[in-house]
């Protein structure tokens, strides 16, 4: 009896959905990975978006970091990237771009898509949205793979789509960031190398930075170049 009930629920699990010119399938290997695929149709355009994904922090339903990894090909040309989404206690009902960790590029100088968190407390949700139409006119097929950094209590499979171009804010990846370094083979402590804090100031060396870049020690530098562009 346990083992039909188990495969019983493997089988619900592993239904493809389709929805509209959109298509969704997916599984579940377990509360803390999550695997997933949907389908742009040929002349999406951009700021279309297909909400996917609904998740559970263990912890209030609200203390969690996720790892969503993205890859597609359109034109035989493949792109993929990897982003963080951070999810604090009682954050607000707000779309935002998640950050980047890594990105290789749409034929080397854009991509067609990324992926937006809506915080709601206590329900945060994914979504792919369209920031490009690079390459041929054909449906795209982006292939997901989202990773709960901490303990996830379930993934809900969600079918949403939409059009929305007024994102412009973007979710936080971290309220601050350290980077130690040192021997790895001995009992000395490590030294602090990077230190980034909220207001986005970075530290080299320090970790009380004060400016947008503070250096607590020598700098040796071949060039130095200074004006006003502000970029």
């Amino acid at each position: 009896m346990k083992k039909l009930l188990c495969i019983a629920i493997l089988f619900v699990f592993c239904q493809s959905k389709i929805y509209g010119n959109s298509s969704s399938s997916n599984y579940i290997a377990n509360a803390n990975e999550y695997e997933s695929s949907v389908t742009f149709p040929a002349g999406y355009a951009v700021g279309d978006y297909i909400e996917f994904l609904g998740v559970s922090p263990i912890s209030a339903g609200a203390s969690g970091f996720y790892q969503i990894s993205i890859n597609y090909t359109r034109g035989n040309v493949a792109s993929a990237a990897t982003h963080v989404a951070s999810i604090s206690h009682s954050n607000p009902t707000l779309w935002r771009e998640t950050g980047r960790i890594n990105n290789n590029p749409y034929v080397g100088f854009g991509t067609n898509f990324t992926v937006d968190c809506n915080t709601e407390f206590p329900n945060p949700r994914f979504r792919i949205r369209a920031i490009n139409t690079l390459g041929t006119n054909t449906p795209i097929t982006v292939y997901i793979k989202v990773s709960s950094i901490n303990s996830n209590t379930a993934f809900t499979t969600l079918n949403t789509t939409g059009n929305d171009v007024t994102v412009s804010k973007f979710l936080p990846m971290t309220s601050d960031w350290d980077l130690y370094v040192g021997n790895v083979f001995s009992s000395n402590d490590a030294s602090l190398a990077i230190k980034a804090i909220q207001n986005g100031n970075v530290g080299i060396g320090t970790a009380i930075p004060d400016e947008k870049l503070t250096v607590k020690g020598k700098i040796h530098t071949q060039e130095v170049r200074v004006d006003m562009a502000g970029r």
